[in-house]
């Protein structure tokens, strides 16, 4: 993963810009709450809000695709474990922070 991207998802997720969501990438809720995110989906959200790359979500997507993995530099078993971490209930900060110490 690129040392910029990186520090950018590690600032997003310390941030309190992105609520959290659990099974899904994003889930864009009703008018009254807003969007919620996995971890992973804030990755694909300010990937796209600097224009690196375009990212239409579906409600239900777990995962990134192996497309996606490549192309922001992250390895499978760093994405698994991304996503057993947000879905069992750690805070983007503690994620952030076993990000960290990963990356």
């Amino acid at each position: 993963m690129k040392k910029e991207l990186k520090q950018e998802w590690l600032d997003a997720l310390r941030s309190g810009d992105f609520q959290q969501e659990t099974g899904s990438l994003k889930y864009f809720g009703d008018t009254d709450c807003g969007s919620r995110y996995c971890c992973l989906g804030v990755l694909l959200e300010i990937e796209q809000l600097d224009g690196v790359a375009k990212h239409d979500f579906n409600f239900g997507d777990e995962e990134l695709t192996s497309e996606e993995l490549v192309r922001v530099g992250l390895d499978c078993e760093i994405h698994d474990e991304a996503i057993k971490r947000n879905d069992s209930g750690q805070s983007f900060e503690e994620i952030a922070d076993w990000l960290e110490g990963v990356l």
